[in-house]
C-alpha cells in the first residue's frame, strides 16, 4: 500500500483559484440581483413624453429616408440609370 502523496503546489493553487473564482461569481450574482428587479411602471407624463419622442423619431426617419431617396435619384440620373433623357449611355453624354 502506498501512502497518500501530498498534493503538488500547482494543483493546490489551481483548486484555490477555482474556489475563489466560484465565490466571486456567486457574490457578483447576489449583488446584481437587486439591479435586475422589475422597475415600476412609468407615470402618465413619462408615457406621453415617450410617445412624443417616438413620433418625432419616426418623423425624422421619414424625412431622412425621403432625402436619401432624392439624392439616390439624382445620382442615378447623373450616371444614366434614370428615365428619359438621362437614360443615355455614359459614353454618349457630352462633358
Amino acid at each position: 500500500m502506498m501512502k497518500n502523496e501530498p498534493v503538488s503546489g500547482f494543483s493546490r493553487n489551481l483548486r484555490q483559484r477555482a474556489i475563489a473564482g466560484g465565490l466571486t461569481l456567486a457574490l457578483g450574482i447576489l449583488l446584481a440581483a437587486p439591479a435586475i428587479a422589475k422597475l415600476p411602471p412609468p407615470t402618465p407624463e413619462q408615457q406621453q413624453a415617450a410617445e412624443a419622442k417616438k413620433a418625432k423619431d419616426a418623423q425624422d426617419a421619414k424625412a431622412q429616408a425621403d432625402a436619401l431617396a432624392k439624392v439616390q435619384d439624382q445620382i442615378a440620373a447623373r450616371f444614366g440609370k434614370g428615365s428619359g433623357a438621362a437614360a443615355k449611355p455614359a459614353e454618349a453624354q457630352p462633358r
